[in-house]
């Protein structure tokens, strides 16, 4: 359904109430994620009778390691321009939007957001003197598909309290609850985008053809995190209870074992046996290394899951060259391309919409324009220098130094202008050297 009318006070208190049902649902489910990401975790399992030490050795054994999963996506990805084709080296004129609305810092929250519940959301209005354009958590907003595939949703909204704000095709209405009952407020009444489609573009992290809901980083690992946690637990009760030797007393009462001096020297844990004749003996040490290659295991299994280099999780960096380092990042980064491909889409509408928004009508049938990833793969800057020049070397695949000059690391779309605008700048004086000297030489 595509609205091109306003909605009555009474349609838009209904579709408020219907909507809100379904937000609470979503919230609910979202909520599971966000909670790992924070590190509230279901707590291991203890048996019925745990005392109070064992419920605080619960509690320690929480390995959050979700928000490195998260964040190694994260980090990886940063949109650096938008260019109108593949062959043009100068930003399109909607870029400025972009920086306009400062979204060179807030892309990482979308990123976040995308990567912890599995989609998120850009909303894009008219605005005076450029288009407003602002990340949205599906947390925060609630956007109804008629179908998994709708290009836009038909409603969006947004509960806080008794006061919602919904958005469809036609425009925005500020709503508060009156009883049981949505009605439009006084002081802010219905107002139009003129947009002609609910002006919320949709960024998934993955895309299935088959899933009711996009699958994020967290949902795939919360059974491993579950059992990494309890088998921190494991360890922990046992270095606790069984890393030190174990004393044990048989024939003394617990009344004789007053003296301050003799429980110092029973360090930790005494084992009281009833016997006849009064005995005194060590038990050794527990062997944790079980627990501890469990441990390790289960940080492998981790990584295999996520697609998370296994020395993020394990450490384990000691006399690494650079094309092992790269060969261990390659499932990341093999990810992230995807992901890449994935949000790029989206971002593309995002402009489109927003070139709508600015009545530009050159920008917003433009189907040509991509955005421009920042190159963040870890490399040895000395190999990169190395495979680039090849590239431009006359003996090599003479490629135009120009479009290296992108590829080197750290550089931004500025440093390419500013190579450029200093190379022009230096053909331009010796040009006029060249003339001069043909005139008056």
């Amino acid at each position: 359904m595509i609205v091109v009318e306003p909605l009555s006070e009474a349609e838009a208190g209904f579709h408020v109430g219907r909507l809100a049902e379904k937000a609470s649902v979503e919230r609910a489910r979202l909520d599971e994620f966000h909670a790992y990401f924070a590190g509230h975790h279901r707590r291991p399992y203890e048996p019925p009778t745990s005392t109070a030490e064992f419920r605080v050795l619960a509690r320690r054994a929480v390995t959050n390691l979700v928000p490195l999963v998260v964040g190694s996506q994260v980090e990886r990805l940063f949109v650096d321009g938008y260019r109108p084709d593949a062959t043009d080296d100068e930003d399109s004129r909607a870029w400025l939007w972009w920086q306009a609305n400062s979204l060179d810092a807030k892309q990482k929250a979308l990123y976040e957001t995308v990567a912890v519940n599995g989609y998120g959301w850009m909303m894009v209005l008219p605005g005076d003197p450029f288009p407003w354009m602002m990340p949205a958590s599906p947390r925060a907003w609630y956007a109804e598909l008629a179908d998994s595939d709708d290009d836009w949703p038909r409603f969006a909204l947004r509960v806080v309290e008794d006061r919602a704000k919904l958005i469809d095709s036609w425009g925005e209405y500020w709503l508060s609850k009156r009883d049981t009952r949505w009605v439009f407020t006084a002081d802010r009444p219905p107002r139009p985008h003129g947009l002609g489609v609910c002006p919320f573009v949709r960024y998934t992290n993955t895309m299935s053809l088959d899933a009711t809901n996009p699958i994020g980083e967290v949902e795939p690992v919360i059974p491993v995190q579950d059992r990494l946690n309890q088998t921190v637990f494991d360890l922990l009760v046992a270095q606790s209870y069984a890393g030190t030797p174990q004393r044990w007393i048989a024939g003394i009462e617990d009344a004789d074992l007053d003296d301050d001096s003799l429980r110092a020297a029973m360090v930790k844990r005494v084992w009281m046996l009833d016997s006849p004749a009064s005995q005194v003996g060590q038990l050794p040490e527990a062997d944790l290394s079980n627990l501890v290659g469990a441990i390790n295991n289960t940080l492998r299994v981790y990584g295999l899951k996520s697609k998370t280099p296994p020395h993020y999780l394990l450490g384990e960096m000691v006399n690494l060259s650079g094309e092992a380092l790269t060969a261990a990042d390659t499932s990341l980064s093999m990810k992230i391309k995807d992901r890449q491909t994935t949000l790029g889409e989206s971002h593309e509408r995002v402009f489109r919409l927003a070139a709508r928004a600015a009545g530009d009508v050159e920008a917003e049938s433009d189907v040509a324009s991509q955005v421009i990833w920042r190159d963040t793969d870890p490399r040895a800057l000395s190999a990169t220098v190395d495979a680039l020049s090849k590239m431009v070397s006359p003996d090599g695949l003479q490629v135009p130094p120009e479009m290296a000059w992108p590829m080197i690391p750290g550089w931004t779309q500025q440093d390419v202008n500013r190579a450029r605008a200093m190379r022009d700048q230096g053909d331009s004086f010796a040009q006029l050297q060249a003339e001069l000297e043909r005139q008056f030489g």
